[in-house]
Parts: structure tokens; sequence; C-alpha cells
């Protein structure tokens, strides 16, 4: 089959894998042809009629390419100049329903629908509540998660308090609501729209001024501590829950089981 009616690509250089894959997109809309050719034997290696090729070498004959930018088009006799497409442009996906996604994407969205957990909204007012704590400190839960022992927490209080030396033994982080709150041990002070990030085993003292909200996300238990240190007991997350469901209980009100989650 002769050459000189077709398209020549010129692939020189190094060395190209024979069993990598090549993708090659040509533009043009008289592109109807393309001749691949062995440099060693100058002769077709294989011939498309199609603009979207992708060439698998199995033989154990190598062509011989650069980096992909230095692909070239020798000119043709019989159609215009034709120029490759970058190979990272990806090709149109069938749309059905107004969706871009093709059959295997779809597949892996309805996987992770059946399997995932679904969104949880929590209303402040109909869906939990505050009650008291330790002095004039209130809580408030938000999320209960019995697997991971994960739990989310409001604190607040109306006046300045100590909550009292403790130590965690997972990782606590909190952004400030309003008002302002601090560790004793530190020289920080929290303000609204503050975070904070608590690491496990840090011994310290929580303080918090007038009109003070906080969130809390607390992992595993919390140890809170007497002056020299020892172990006065110990809260986790069905302490905390059990705290609200006791609550509830006394003044005749249904707990919010959707809180676990």
């Amino acid at each position: 089959m002769p050459t000189s009616a077709t398209n020549r690509l010129t692939i020189n250089s190094h060395p190209f894998p024979s069993s990598a894959p090549l993708l090659i997109r040509l533009k043009g809309p008289n592109s109807t042809k393309l001749h691949l050719i062995n440099p060693a034997q100058e002769r077709p290696v294989v011939q498309l009629g199609t603009f979207n090729l992708l060439l698998h070498f199995t033989t154990a004959q190598h062509i011989y390419a650069s980096r992909p930018a230095y692909l070239t088009m020798a000119p043709s006799t019989t159609t215009p100049d034709l120029v490759p497409e970058p190979v990272s442009k990806l090709p149109e996906r069938p749309k059905e329903d107004g969706s871009a996604l093709n059959e295997h994407e779809r597949s892996e969205l309805a996987f992770v629908d059946k399997f995932s957990a679904p969104d949880v909204y929590i209303n402040e007012k109909n869906d939990t509540l505050w009650f008291p704590w330790i002095g004039p400190i209130e809580l408030k839960p938000l999320r209960m998660e019995n697997r991971t022992g994960t739990f989310v927490v409001g604190l607040r209080s109306k006046v300045a308090a100590s909550l009292g030396k403790h130590r965690h033994r997972g990782t606590v982080t909190a952004i400030t609501m309003s008002g302002e709150w601090g560790y004793k041990e530190y020289d920080w002070v929290a303000r609204p729209g503050d975070w904070v990030c608590e690491n496990p085993g840090v011994i310290h003292t929580l303080s918090v001024e007038d009109n003070t909200d906080i969130v809390f996300t607390i992992s595993g238990s919390i140890e809170f501590l007497n002056d020299d240190d020892s172990l006065k007991f110990t809260l986790d997350i069905f302490s905390f829950a059990k705290l609200y469901y006791d609550h509830c209980k006394e003044k005749g009100i249904k707990p919010n089981d959707a809180l676990w989650h």
C-alpha cells in the first residue's frame, strides 16, 4: 500500500514500548485515513478511517517516539493538514436527563446512594434542647455517633464559669459562636468565629466568660481530674447522652432518638 497518498505520522527519537497504548485524535473534515509507519521498515503498520484512534501494539516491534509534544504529522498530498489534539482532553460523555455521566459513573453513583448515610438536619428549637450541667454551664446535644464514640454538643454559660481540670482521650475541635473562652494554662482567648483543636492527652482547665456559646466535636472520653491530677470521674458519649435522656424524662419530654446518627 503506497504511503505517498496518505498522511504519514513521523515518530522518532526514543523507543516507545510495544505494549503501551497510544491515543491520537485528529482534526479536519477530510481526515479519513492515517498510516502509522514503522520507521525501520517504512511500511504501514495500521490504517484506520476514524477521528479517534486508539492504537495498541501487541507485537515485539517497537515504534520510536519522543515526548508527546513532539509528535508531528507529515504533509499530505490528499487531505488538509491534521493536528493531533492533547490526549488529556476527554471525549464527550453521553447525556441523559441532563446528566453528563457515562454508564460506569452512573453505576458508581447508584452504589454510593445505596450504601451512604443520608444528610442530617437538626433544628435548634424542635430537635434538641439545652439542659443544665455543671453550675451555670448548659449543654445541647447535636450529634451522638455510637459507632465511633464521637459526639457534637453545644456548651454555653450566661455568666463566667469554669469547667474544671480535665484530659481528653481523643481529638476535640471547637468553634466559638459568641462570648470569650479559653484555658487557664494558655494565653490565648477564643472569640466569635475562632476555631480550636485540642489534642489527646493534654490536661487543661476550661474557663468561659459571660454569654459564651461554643460548639464542641468530641471524640473519645473525657477524664476529669482532682487538683493533684488524680482521676475524679470519666465521661464519654453515653455519659452525655444519659444526661440528656434523664433531663427529658424529668421534664416529661420525649427525647429525640434521631440525634444518634
